[in-house]
């Protein structure tokens, strides 16, 4: 038999939820989330959320998905979708996002990171790299490490690749709740109560998941000396621990 997923490229590793597994692919220039049965991988059902082949004027006559992508917008890393409440959320390029509502198989709402910045396509750096030719990574130009979607209650939390900015979403209607600068942040590594920690070539920060605002007396907690994240941390009672160099 003829294998169904023959042509297609998997973007990222499948979540499993609820006994199934869903799985971000890209099939004949379409970007499309499908849901396998875990048990035998079988195709329960997909949707398309981008279509490189559309024109924006096609889409705008319709009014409604698939996301129309360039063809130089591309995920520069894995995407794995997602979920909170019956919704997914799944990255389509290096600043594209939908969303899914599970209940009834349909897009809830896109997002384009480019509409409220000037969108650069800068090389993917890697930020544990050791010093070469006495250079140090601290001089190198950074962006976002880790474009995984965080969700917590309502609020979805957006790395975009090449983003300047941290960004915060409602997850029932997509709309932009806060922003903030980037500065040296490399990823989100989590949200513990109300903080969303953020992990910095040089400092750890801490903002309110509601409006973005400082929740620390000192605005950052900074790294000794000459040192930066050489892994990632992980959060533990009411603690976060943090490899360095």
């Amino acid at each position: 038999l003829a294998n169904p997923l023959a042509g297609y490229f998997f973007l990222g590793p499948p979540l499993p939820f609820g006994g199934r597994l869903y799985v971000i692919a890209l099939q004949d220039q379409q970007t499309r989330l499908l849901e396998l049965n875990a048990t035998n991988g079988t195709v329960v059902w997909q949707i398309t959320l981008a279509d490189r082949n559309l024109t924006e004027d096609l889409q705008a006559r319709k009014q409604q998905s698939p996301f129309v992508l360039p063809q130089n917008r591309q995920l520069k890393s894995g995407a794995t979708p997602s979920s909170s409440d019956g919704i997914l959320v799944c990255p389509i390029s290096d600043s594209s996002f939908v969303a899914v509502n599970l209940t009834t198989r349909s897009v809830l709402w896109m997002y384009d990171a480019t509409n409220s910045e000037t969108h650069q396509t800068r090389p993917m750096i890697n930020p544990w790299q050791a010093p070469v030719g006495g250079t140090s990574p601290m001089d190198e130009p950074q962006t976002w490490t880790d474009t995984s979607v965080t969700i917590s209650g309502n609020r979805v939390i957006l790395t975009p690749q090449f983003s300047e900015k941290i960004l915060c979403l409602e997850l029932a209607t997509g709309s932009l709740q806060w922003s903030l600068p980037r500065g040296d942040g490399l990823y989100v590594a989590g949200i513990t109560g109300e903080q969303v920690i953020i992990v910095g070539r040089s400092h750890l920060s801490a903002v309110r998941l509601a409006d973005g605002s400082n929740t620390w007396d000192k605005r950052y907690i900074e790294f000794p000396a000459g040192a930066i994240p050489s892994g990632r941390g992980y959060l533990s009672k009411g603690k976060f621990h943090l490899p360095l160099t």
